[in-house]
This record gives C-alpha cells, sequence and structure tokens, in this order.
C-alpha cells in the first residue's frame, strides 16, 4: 500500500514539474531588456531604457470584455524610469470574435504562421520576431529588427529590444 502512494506521489510530481517547465517553456516576454533607440545608419543606437518583464497571475474572464477573453495571459512591465509598472496582454488574433490586432499592421499571416507575436502596453507595443527579419508597416515603410525584438512608441516611433537576461 505504501508503496502504491509513493509511486501516485511520484508520477504526480513529475506531472506538476513537467507543466512548470512547459508554462515556462512558453513564456515567451519575461525577462530583461534594454530598450535602444531605432538604429539609423550614421548613428549607432542609443540605450534609452531598461525593461523587466514579469509573468503575473491570468486576468479573470469576468473582470474582461467578451473581445478580450480568448487570452487571460498578463505580465507586467517595469521601466528604471517609471515608478509604477504596466500591464500588458498579448495581442488578439480571435476569429470567433472578429477581433485581429495583427490585422492593421497586416500581420495576420505571420501571426498564423508563428513568425511574429506582440504585446500591448497602452502607449506602446512590443513584437518578437526572428533576428534579421524586415518587417512591413504598409507598402512603404519597413524595419529590420537585428535583435529579434522591437516595438513602437507614441510620438517615439520604432525603438529595438536586446533581451539581455
Amino acid at each position: 500500500m505504501r508503496n502504491k502512494v509513493f509511486y501516485s506521489l511520484i508520477i504526480l510530481l513529475i506531472f506538476s514539474f513537467g507543466n512548470l517547465v512547459k508554462a515556462q517553456q512558453n513564456d515567451i516576454w519575461s525577462g530583461v531588456y534594454v530598450l535602444k533607440s531605432s538604429r539609423l545608419d550614421s548613428i549607432p543606437p542609443q540605450i534609452i531604457d531598461t525593461l523587466t518583464i514579469k509573468k503575473i497571475n491570468d486576468a479573470k474572464l469576468d473582470d474582461l470584455p467578451s473581445r478580450l477573453q480568448s487570452d487571460l495571459a498578463r505580465w507586467t512591465v517595469h521601466s528604471t524610469k517609471e515608478k509604477e509598472g504596466i500591464e500588458i496582454r498579448q495581442f488578439l488574433n480571435d476569429p470567433k470574435e472578429n477581433f485581429d490586432e495583427y490585422k492593421e499592421f497586416g500581420w495576420t499571416d505571420l501571426h498564423a504562421k508563428g513568425q511574429i507575436n506582440c504585446f500591448d502596453a497602452g502607449h506602446f507595443f512590443v513584437c518578437q520576431i526572428e533576428s534579421n527579419t524586415i518587417v512591413k508597416f504598409s507598402n512603404e515603410e519597413s524595419y529590420k529588427s537585428p535583435t529579434g525584438y522591437f516595438g513602437i512608441m507614441l510620438h517615439y516611433g520604432v525603438f529595438d529590444l536586446e533581451k539581455i537576461k
């Protein structure tokens, strides 16, 4: 009898550890990033800030409008220049709700192929792609992300992020 209980506990621990590892592997956002000005041909990028992104508890379904209920995962982003952290969420692409935040930028197909993921932080957003990928913002504008992380901040434009931890 004690052996059955012991083996059951071992199996439960292995299952729980596997789920923890899986959850950590799916978290592409958590870490420390150096935020740099956009790279221009003649000017080396300048470090603007350091951001720390951490996974937090999921949002509560009842606290959200229906169009935002398809992904409850949440993170916080803390800046060395700001005292308060900001809660962030991933861009949504929910055909059931006819809601696609990638569509505005023409990135729906890229997201469907797993080639781009973005989060929304209110006055800015950040995207994760393969390093050195050229991203089109419109038919005329494009940006090459040397690090695989880039963002757009209201009134400031495009910036690079480099994940350092």
